[in-house]
């Protein structure tokens, strides 16, 4: 009280005065509306694969600040600040990125003007994540036979859990080495199916498959490719060639056969005549012995061929002839049957052959 007494008039009015300007102030940051904002882009729900383009767009306003002067930031509750920046004159906001990690992202559009005042807009987005695809070699195998001057046959079967089988692409690459084969389609079931050709060696294949996302998936084998293959060898051992048989007889086929980069019994053989076709196939044992018996040869001579293939379509063949005959035939015209005759009687035979 005794402050208040003490001062004079024009102090009072000083005082006055700056409480009037204090308050004029404070109205002009009571008249400043907070900025607000709107996203279109993506909207409610949307849920898109891992790695896949995401577009965001949004619009910000502001009654009392100019477009201009506003600043915004998209951000996301996963990745953080996505975009920080201005919007263009219409205050207009757009950006696209394909960088998102997979899971449920809170997308924030905030804006903020020149006295601090923001606002913002705020939508879920979810991001799939993108598995890699799977891949299988078919062939080669690790039990294979491969030969130099042949080519090896590269197939293998790849899937995804998100791209159709046609969507992948297949590679084969030596570990270590240069790519033998690239961007191979698969067919509608996942399959594809190449060939290369290797010198002698041992090798690590690898099959890669990349997925749309850029995802990959490989498989390996190891392989040994031989020498040049060498054709199988083969003999008719009987009957022996110029054998003669009464029709209707069974006649046996042996024969023996062999290749030295495959075991015998990988061998296929089969018997063919001149006069009645195909006769058979015969299963070779693993010492190389073939067997095939036939009771149903014409009556005809006969040029019976043995053909063996290897395995991949070495071949060689033996050759031996026999001949089928009708037997003669003979009748007894007499005596007749059940005749008698007397001691020291002359008999009479007559017959005829053919």
């Amino acid at each position: 009280m005794r402050l208040f007494r003490s001062l004079h008039l024009p102090s009072l009015l000083v005082l006055l005065a700056l409480g009037s300007s204090g308050c004029s102030d404070q109205a002009v940051n009571a008249n400043n509306t907070p900025p607000t904002a709107t996203i279109d882009q993506p909207t409610v729900g949307t849920e898109v694969l891992e790695g896949s383009e995401v577009t965001f767009a949004g619009t910000v306003q502001d009654r009392t600040t100019p477009v201009a002067e506003l600043e915004l930031t998209w951000s996301s509750s996963l990745d953080g600040e996505l975009l920080a920046g201005a919007p263009d004159a219409e205050g207009f906001t757009t950006f696209a990125t394909s960088e998102l990690s997979p899971g449920t992202h809170a997308i924030t559009l905030q804006v903020r003007d020149a006295d601090g005042a923001s606002g913002q807009a705020a939508v879920d987005l979810v991001v799939t994540p993108d598995a890699a695809p799977t891949i299988s070699i078919v062939e080669p195998t690790a039990t294979g036979v491969y030969y130099a001057n042949l080519p090896v046959t590269l197939q293998a079967t790849a899937n995804d859990a998100e791209d159709l089988p046609t969507d992948l692409r297949v590679s084969w690459a030596v570990d270590g080495g240069a790519e033998l084969v690239t961007d191979l389609a698969p067919d509608s079931t996942g399959l594809t199916t190449s060939s290369t050709d290797l010198a002698a060696g041992t090798y690590v294949l690898i099959a890669t498959a990349t997925d749309t996302g850029g995802n990959t998936a490989t498989d390996t084998v190891t392989i040994t490719v031989g020498p040049p293959n060498t054709s199988p060898t083969c003999a008719i051992t009987a009957p022996e060639s110029e054998s003669s048989f009464p029709i209707g007889d069974l006649v046996t086929f042996e024969g023996t056969v062999g290749d030295v980069d495959v075991p015998a019994d990988w061998l296929t053989v089969s018997f063919e005549s001149n006069v009645d076709g195909p006769l058979g196939d015969a299963n070779p044992t693993s010492d190389g012995n073939v067997v095939l018996s036939i009771a149903t040869l014409t009556a005809a001579t006969h040029a019976v061929t043995m053909s063996v293939a290897d395995e991949v379509g070495g071949t060689c063949s033996a050759l031996t002839i026999v001949t089928i005959s009708t037997p003669p035939t003979a009748t007894i015209d007499a005596p007749m049957a059940n005749t008698t005759v007397n001691d020291n009687e002359t008999v009479a035979f007559a017959g005829v052959v053919a």
